[in-house]
């Protein structure tokens, strides 16, 4: 395992996609920050590209393994495809926490003046525990598509369909879950003069149980988190008149370490055992 890391290293020092994305990284944090500032807001949706970058990486960088015959050559010298798996998974995990640092940094740089200037020190480390986290989630997803499948444009399209239908599935789901109970229609008279006003239910309101459901499950994919913890902030710095702000509940915000950190575990394993099985050519 320590050969195999050492390895990795050094061929990580030395690769040009490496050093290229991070610096994309750094880059997308800065017009993240320029965004948020223009917009007065912080929106999750943005981090997407970072996203897009980590599935980027990892399916290109074991996808070259895979072509140059290196996975193979790894197991040849006595390397068992279970350590290779969790070597790659480590490596992995550590370049997308990098990249996730890079992002972060620009962007809390440009913001921090106006959107988080009252954000308390504890909610911004909450953040950013939660983010990192999210990082390491991400890394094991694409780890375990791009062990699994050795063709490397195959495996990087379906990374990159896994982020962008985690993207469009808290959407759909943050639409539900910010529906207001009840919604108020004005009457008006022939003059266009408001005359009275009824409150009816919402018929998009979705309460009780599945409601908790809904926010279980938004707060289970990373790219939920992410956009929960962007409200997170706002509600720290600015709690008026921003209606994610006012539906938020922060219940759910001790859940989330511990769901990012069973879900790297639930997937570790679940390509740990595929992976030993798969048969390398």
């Amino acid at each position: 395992m320590n050969r195999l890391l050492k390895a990795a290293l050094y061929r990580l020092k030395v690769q040009k996609l490496f050093w290229v994305l991070l610096g994309v990284s750094f880059v997308c944090g800065v017009v993240f920050g320029i965004v948020s500032v223009s917009e007065n807001d912080l929106d999750g949706l943005f981090m997407t590209p970072l996203f897009l970058i980590m599935s980027i990486y990892v399916s290109l960088s074991i996808g070259q393994e895979y072509n140059d015959a290196t996975i193979r050559n790894k197991v040849i010298v006595g390397n068992t495809k279970g350590t290779i798996f969790v070597s790659e998974l480590i490596i992995n995990a550590f370049v997308c926490l990098v990249m996730m640092l890079a992002f972060i940094l620009p962007a809390f740089i440009c913001c921090y003046s106006t959107l988080l200037s009252d954000a308390t020190m504890d909610k911004m480390l909450m953040t950013l525990i939660c983010l990192l986290l999210d990082s390491v989630v991400y890394a094991a997803i694409f780890t375990l598509i791009s062990c699994l499948i050795s063709q490397k444009a195959i495996g990087t399209i379906l990374c990159i369909l896994i982020v962008f239908a985690m993207a469009f599935g808290t959407n759909r789901l943050e639409f539900s879950i910010f529906q207001v109970e009840n919604i108020t229609i004005e009457q008006t008279n022939e003059l266009g003069e408001i005359i009275g006003e009824e409150v009816i239910p919402n018929p998009n309101y979705i309460g009780g149980m599945a409601r908790q459901i809904y926010m279980t499950a938004d707060s289970l994919i990373p790219n939920g988190q992410a956009n929960n913890l962007m409200t997170y902030l706002v509600i720290t710095s600015d709690n008026t008149g921003n209606e994610g702000a006012q539906l938020f509940s922060e219940e759910m915000l001790p859940f989330y370490p511990i769901y990012s950190v069973g879900l790297t575990i639930i997937l570790s394993c679940v390509g740990w055992f595929a992976f030993r099985k798969k048969e390398l050519k």
